[in-house]
């Protein structure tokens, strides 16, 4: 029954779906560019063979084939390039090509240094380095004392926050998504949502809702793949690395509809300072900021003096634990 489904049901449904559209592609849709080069191949016989006689039925055929195929090849490429910018139909699958392989060499990490200071290549070593890191990064801190933190959300926001979520924050925050985001582990895309959201909206919006609604979430839900980004060229520490979460659209669903719940609320809670947690602020804003103070410190006159610090602070986010944020 729809009414008592889970995340965890949707999600080896979807498993499912994902094994069969794996044989599928095997049987059926095959490989784009070996089809490509038979169908050209099949283009230039039949065309010699109606020379004078103009195109036959069998050669428009063919030619709406090629098209086709020229489109998933296409659109495969773009979406392993990670290039958004170009504008749609435009024949580049070269340049496509040409920055995924640009990518994979960026992305690829050959080397790092370890917490002494030495160079390791080794994958062992490699990932030692990695995991070391973050489970250093993560550790809880002794206990905190957030007496001081001030109560900012009032009476009247939490009885907003607090109301049933409906079905239309569900399809809002799936198409708010881009289509064609890295995938979670699934392989699913946000954009496999919202091409067949007529079939699947049902269904997604009741196991959402259950959730949001005090339901459980499975750990196969929540698995991840985490990817580092390099914040520098050819970077050696893992501090010059950027990790994002690869979540399952699942998960990245009904943590959206929880985010869109709380947005609205974030001008009256977030300090102006805080500029980089909002949407419509820059972090670039306190960097012009920090210009104007050191400017004004160089030109300021008189017998009172003026001085500047420079703090090398962990980002909020990376130190934030639950004991503190009750």
């Amino acid at each position: 029954m729809v009414g008592d489904a889970t995340l965890g049901q949707l999600l080896e449904h979807l498993n499912s779906v994902g094994r069969s559209l794996i044989g599928w592609d095997r049987s059926t849709f095959g490989s784009v560019r070996k089809c490509l080069g038979q169908l050209r191949k099949d283009l230039e016989l039949m065309r010699g063979q109606s020379i004078g006689s103009g195109s036959t039925q069998d050669e428009r055929r063919v030619m709406s084939e090629i098209f086709e195929l020229l489109s998933r090849d296409e659109t495969m490429e773009k979406q392993r390039s990670g290039v958004n910018w170009l504008r749609e139909g435009d024949r580049s699958t070269s340049f496509f090509q040409a920055k995924s392989k640009e990518r994979a060499k960026t992305n690829q990490i050959s080397l790092l240094k370890n917490n002494v200071g030495d160079v390791v290549t080794e994958q062992e070593e490699l990932e030692k380095v990695a995991k070391d890191f973050y489970v250093n990064l993560f550790t809880a801190q002794e206990a905190l004392d957030n007496d001081h933190v001030p109560m900012k959300v009032t009476q009247q926001m939490n009885e907003e926050l607090i109301k049933p979520f409906t079905t239309i924050e569900v399809e809002r925050a799936l198409f708010m998504m881009e289509a064609n985001k890295a995938p979670g582990p699934n392989g699913f895309t946000a954009g496999f949502y919202q091409h067949h959201w007529k079939l699947l909206g049902p269904r997604i919006t009741n196991v959402v809702l259950n959730f949001l609604h005090g339901g459980e979430m499975p750990p196969e839900v929540n698995m991840t793949t985490i990817v580092l980004i390099s914040k520098v060229k050819n970077p050696q520490e893992m501090k010059e690395f950027r990790a994002i979460s690869l979540w399952n659209v699942l998960y990245k669903l009904c943590s959206e509809v929880l985010a869109n719940c709380v947005k609205v609320y974030l001008d009256e809670i977030v300090l102006e300072e805080q500029s980089a947690f909002m949407l419509g602020r820059l972090i670039t804003d306190n960097v012009l900021i920090a210009y104007e103070c050191t400017h004004y410190l160089q030109r300021r006159k008189g017998k009172s003096g003026a001085c500047a610090i420079e703090l090398d602070m962990a980002k909020a986010y990376d130190r934030v634990e639950w004991e503190y944020t009750c």
